[in-house]
């Protein structure tokens, strides 16, 4: 085979010309050309040759791994098909529009391929031999510094794409929560070698997938960088200040288009993502966005709608807080800090009651007639109603204004949707979409950190009565006034008896949400004693 011109830029057509050649002219079939391409043979069937096997250790919890992980490097990944799959393709998909004006980047993406030994380049003639090659197409993501990023699409044309086809009931399962390991790992061994120097690899993921014919790249990407912390937070870096930028700059360019294109949706959204893994609760600022995203054919552009506007502008104050992304605590991302504050809330058909025993206080909302019927007030969405109410009527309170790091609120509720719907900041339900959002307006004026645990009914005894035990009669009211005594209540009073009444108002006048204050609201007296409102 011609040696590669490994300092071009341009497809090697010398390599092309010759390897279609040889497969004309050798009449091998697709698995053995391709096991000659890789240099495979009895004495080395390895077709990565990157890759080698591992002895397995004695003793070790992940002994069963060791013979997958030496299947895989002898043989390769063997991929099974479902029995629907076709023994050949019948139309060839077109490529994504999204390659249009991006020629030149493609063509130095197969370039790279194939001068890595990832790609196998050859003239389109080669198709008539093997007629069981599927296509799949390719498209465009553009990343910073106008780099793109060539994608591999096996998920279309939906129905009969290679993924569609592919059996993946062997396919173990996978955790994937990058930020969270490895913040993870970076608070373990900040606390284990708190004076020592702490390095990061980083690299692209085609590194993992270099040959021995290419040593010049392999690894070419991979760098090392230091960890910066003190006080265990990790400063802002530029990485995440580009991002937030980028963020900024396409949330306004749509704004003033007034116009989008479902790509240039997904490409706001994936940033809004990014972003949201360092600032989490900004998830409930882009729901409708998605889905206004995900309902669009692949092609289609349309007028944003006034859903669509509102997440964007809203989404674009939250890019303004610059206080929240100057410094993010390790431990925010490794879901490992201590709670400084814990609440406990239940929710019935009758009302509503929430505790703080750090400050011995309680809220209670009995609910009238009409609100105990209405099929809108489900028993989740009233859970989720208590855990708003509770950061809003408390969350000044909580704040410390003297701290850099948000005070981290644990809230344990007996609901398991609300558990979810909190923690997510995602739910189809309007008036979950809603209550999320105010959630999230108390985390950003208050500098908090909201967090979520299911807690067993039959452990959330004080609560449970306080929402029930409404008269003299109930069984549940000498349990509520024993627990109670010494306690004070906090009374609800407008607009904090209307959730909605509240989002209207912090929204009436400007783009960026002020909460009204609940420096207003009454303070109860001791005990069981509570007003309906």
């Amino acid at each position: 085979m011609p040696d590669l011109d490994v300092g071009s830029e341009a497809i090697d057509t010398n390599q092309v010309g010759f390897l279609s050649m040889l497969a004309h002219h050798s009449q091998l079939s697709l698995p053995n050309f391709i096991r000659l391409f890789r240099n495979q043979s009895s004495s080395d069937s390895r077709p990565n040759k990157a890759l080698f096997e591992l002895p397995v250790p004695p003793n070790s919890k992940r002994a069963h791994l060791f013979p997958h992980w030496n299947s895989i490097v002898r043989s390769g990944v063997q991929p099974r098909w479902r029995s629907t799959k076709p023994s050949s393709q019948t139309t060839r998909p077109p490529n994504h529009n999204s390659i249009a004006s991006h020629t030149a980047s493609i063509r130095r993406h197969i370039r790279t391929g194939q001068r890595d030994g990832r790609f196998l380049v050859l003239h389109e003639s080669v198709l008539k031999l093997w007629p069981e090659v599927f296509i799949s197409p390719i498209g465009i993501a553009e990343k910073e510094d106008n780099d793109t990023r060539l994608i591999n699409d096996y998920s279309y044309p939906r129905g009969c794409s290679v993924n569609d086809f592919t059996d993946d009931g062997n396919f173990p399962s996978i955790s994937y929560n990058p930020p969270g390991d490895i913040a993870r790992r970076i608070h373990k061994l900040r606390t284990e070698h708190p004076n020592a120097e702490m390095l990061l690899m980083l690299g692209g993921i085609p590194q993992r997938f270099g040959t021995c014919r290419s040593t010049k790249t392999r690894g070419g990407n991979q760098r090392l960088v230091r960890v910066q912390g003190y006080n265990d937070q990790l400063r802002r870096l530029q990485q995440l200040r580009r991002q937030r930028l980028k963020a900024e700059r396409r949330v306004y360019n749509l704004l003033e288009d007034g116009r989008s294109t479902k790509r240039d949706l997904n490409s706001v959204l994936g940033v809004m993502r990014h972003v949201s893994t360092c600032f989490p609760p900004a998830r409930a600022f882009y729901q409708r966005l998605h889905v206004g995203s995900i309902s669009m054919a692949p092609f289609a552009s349309k007028t944003l709608s006034g859903a669509d506007i509102d997440d964007l502008v809203r989404f674009g104050a939250v890019l303004a807080r610059n206080d929240r992304f100057n410094g993010i605590p390790v431990a925010q991302f490794a879901n490992i800090a201590d709670p400084d504050i814990h609440v406990y809330m239940d929710a019935c058909d009758d009302g509503l009651c929430a505790l703080d025993p750090s400050r011995r206080e309680f809220i209670r909302l009995q609910f009238s007639p009409d609100e105990s019927r209405a099929s809108s007030n489900s028993i989740n969405i009233r859970e989720l109603q208590i855990v708003v109410l509770t950061a809003l009527v408390w969350g000044p309170n909580w704040r410390q204004e003297d701290s850099k790091a948000p005070v981290h609120v644990r809230l344990h509720i007996d609901n398991i949707s609300a558990v979810a719907w909190s923690t997510r900041r995602l739910s189809r339900h309007p008036m979950a979409q809603l209550y999320n959002r105010l959630l999230s307006l108390t985390e950003l004026q208050y500098s908090l950190s909201i967090s979520s645990e299911h807690i067993p009914g039959n452990f959330n005894t004080m609560a449970d009565a306080g929402s029930r035990a409404w008269t003299e009669s109930h069984p549940l009211w000498q349990t509520w006034t024993n627990l109670s005594f010494g306690w004070r209540q906090i009374s609800i009073v407008k607009p904090f008896d209307d959730l909605i009444d509240v989002w209207n108002q912090c929204y009436s006048t400007i783009a960026w949400p002020i909460l009204p204050s609940p420096s207003t609201a009454q303070r109860g007296g001791n005990g069981a004693g509570s007003p309906a409102r």
